[in-house]
């Protein structure tokens, strides 16, 4: 949303993959920030490969070097993702914490155009649903951002068109119809009919 957004982004979306192997912060001595691990031979090949391990770390260290120590994520799923922030993130990247914002809907939009009109930006990465983002894409509020381990995503099934925004996953949808009430040819075919 910034432009910190390409730095911030990358670190929160690809830290997410590097919590199965990360250390556990509690094992350092009290009182100290433990260091950051080279990144485990398993979290690599999870990143994608070694391009992808180095293009996160390269990530940190010029958040480091601009001074940001906080990352503002917004989306409607922050509540659930806190835990894995505060301690997967942070065990990888402890001299830096994510801040989870629970938004959704009218209250996502409502900030998003307060940040926007007063000039006070705070997000730095939004995590929510198509409703919620092509509202934004129209605004000119994202910038886009493609992570080295998102180069051989299948951009025309998980990105806009203008590559801004990549989805997370992809989900299937069905309709059912009242037959009592729709008949059988006026079913709708796909999501041009519904």
């Amino acid at each position: 949303m910034r432009t910190k957004l390409p730095v911030t982004t990358g670190i929160v979306a690809l830290a997410l993959l590097l919590g199965a192997c990360s250390a556990d912060p509690s094992d350092a001595p009290s009182g100290t920030t433990p260091p950051t691990p080279k990144v485990p031979a398993a979290d690599v090949e999870l990143l994608g490969g070694e391009e992808a391990a180095a293009e996160i770390e390269e990530l940190y260290q010029a958040a480091l070097a601009a001074g940001q120590t906080t990352v503002a994520v917004y989306g409607p799923g922050e509540t659930d993702k806190q835990a894995v922030y505060d301690k997967v993130f942070s065990a990888r990247f402890p001299e830096i914490s994510v801040i989870g914002v629970y938004l959704r809907g009218p209250d996502y939009a409502a900030k998003l155009e307060a940040e926007f009109a007063s000039g006070q930006h705070v997000a730095d990465l939004v995590q929510v649903g198509d409703t919620d983002v092509i509202p934004g894409l129209d605004l000119g509020y994202f910038e886009p951002f493609a992570p080295v381990s998102a180069r051989d995503v299948d951009r025309a099934l998980y990105a806009d068109n203008d590559e801004i925004v990549l989805a997370a996953s992809q989900v299937a949808f069905g309709h059912l119809y009242n037959p009592n009430v729709l008949d059988a040819a006026d079913v709708p075919k796909g999501w041009d009919d519904l």
